[in-house]
């Protein structure tokens, strides 16, 4: 079921579908809610499922200059005091962890469990900030599509050649929707965003954080040397790339449910 509702100046959209224990799903830079639609067909059979458009994104209202982490957040617990949803499990991917972290360290409250998915706690590194800078000039210089197809195609991990082309068309076409204006407000907020590592030093909820072996957004093995040196708990490396809920559905909810659940 999808639904829209007020938030701030704007609404927020999100779907709900399923039944049992709520499970939140917060998408990726680019992406939407529709990026999960195959995997929310396999979590709807344990648990409802509540996928959000974060503001800039989808079918949700912009909110310029800035997207920050910290905005999005609010509108994560603005879509559960509107549902009821007292405590819920949460899945961040990509982006969508750094929404998460903000929303623990914030919300707490409203968090059972939390997944992180392909991606890390830590604040940019000064390249990754120039490369942000570069991603906004481009933006501004209307270079859009040029721009989502270098993104995307360090995004998706080829592994088999069919699979490939399928999730990067859906990918394209979902972040092709996206307005510039709202990917520059986006990719602004990231790049502001704090280092929030130590909220997995002595986490308040339980949390697993997952990188991808072939992940080429986040080297795995980079990131647990820096979580050791910042004494926090490593990541679990699986298979897969950058998007591996769309390269190993069944693989991740597996991991997923074992975590929030019972094992299957």
């Amino acid at each position: 079921m999808h639904r829209e509702i007020p938030f701030q100046n704007g609404t927020i959209a999100y779907d709900i579908t399923g039944s049992g224990l709520p499970v939140m799903l917060i998408h990726g830079y680019l992406m939407s809610s529709q990026i999960w639609s195959e995997f929310i067909e396999l979590m709807q059979l344990k648990y409802q499922v509540i996928a959000i458009d974060l503001p800039g994104h989808g079918k949700s209202s912009s909110y310029p200059p800035v997207h920050s982490m910290d905005l999005m957040a609010e509108s994560l617990k603005h879509v559960l005091l509107h549902e009821g949803v007292n405590k819920c499990y949460v899945i961040g991917h990509s982006m969508g962890g750094y929404v998460a972290l903000a929303f623990m360290e914030h919300f707490s409250k409203f968090i059972h469990k939390l997944i992180l998915l392909n991606t890390h706690p830590f604040e940019d590194s000064e390249q990754k900030i120039a490369i942000r800078n570069r991603i906004i000039s481009l933006m501004k210089k209307e270079k859009k599509e040029f721009l989502l197809r270098q993104l995307l195609g360090d995004m998706i991990s080829p592994t088999d050649e069919i699979n490939y082309r399928q999730i990067r068309e859906s990918a394209v076409k979902i972040s092709s929707l996206q307005a510039i204006q709202n990917l520059i407000a986006t990719t602004e907020g990231m790049k502001l965003r704090p280092d929030r590592s130590m909220l997995l030093k002595d986490p308040v909820v339980p949390v697993k954080w997952f990188l991808g072996r072939s992940d080429h957004q986040i080297d795995a093995e980079k990131m647990s040397v820096q979580a050791k040196k910042c004494s926090i708990p490593d990541p679990e490396i699986i298979e897969g790339g950058h998007m591996s809920f769309l390269e190993l559905p069944f693989e991740i909810f597996r991991l997923v449910h074992g975590f929030f659940g019972d094992p299957v």
